[in-house]
């Protein structure tokens, strides 16, 4: 798992006890069991592969948006760890740090950031031939 890449860092105003270092420590599991092998920090190396691959004129636009609590977008890492429970558990997450995890997305003071989405382009050369 690459944490590094794409983990929406939360956006708070100090108040909740649980606090960043339990909901990182959440978040990073759902990342890790999260959507059934997908590899998706994939995204942050796509245009490297394209670039290698031979493309030309590979560019790559990233966006994010905060959601706030109680918000479709929040609601994301709620449902996927209500879906992801038995994993969570395994992964040494408690019931309470899940409680507390999904009463946070919930409440309208606290907001994460969304998952990155990232779009890479970039096209075949005029004289091009596979690697």
């Amino acid at each position: 798992m690459r944490a590094r890449h794409g983990v929406p860092i939360p956006v708070t105003d100090g108040r909740f006890r649980w606090g960043r270092s339990g909901w990182r420590r959440s978040r990073e599991r759902l990342v890790e069991f999260g959507w059934g092998g997908a590899d998706l920090a994939w995204a942050q190396d796509v245009h490297g592969e394209m670039v290698g691959a031979g493309l030309a004129e590979v560019a790559t636009i990233t966006h994010s948006q905060s959601w706030p609590g109680g918000s479709p977008g929040a609601s994301l890492y709620e449902t996927n760890s209500r879906r992801l429970e038995p994993q969570l558990l395994d992964a040494g997450l408690s019931p309470g740090q899940l409680d507390g995890f999904r009463r946070l997305q919930r409440d309208p003071a606290f907001g994460v950031m969304s998952y990155q989405f990232v779009s890479t382009r970039g096209r075949r050369p005029v004289a091009w031939s596979y690697p």
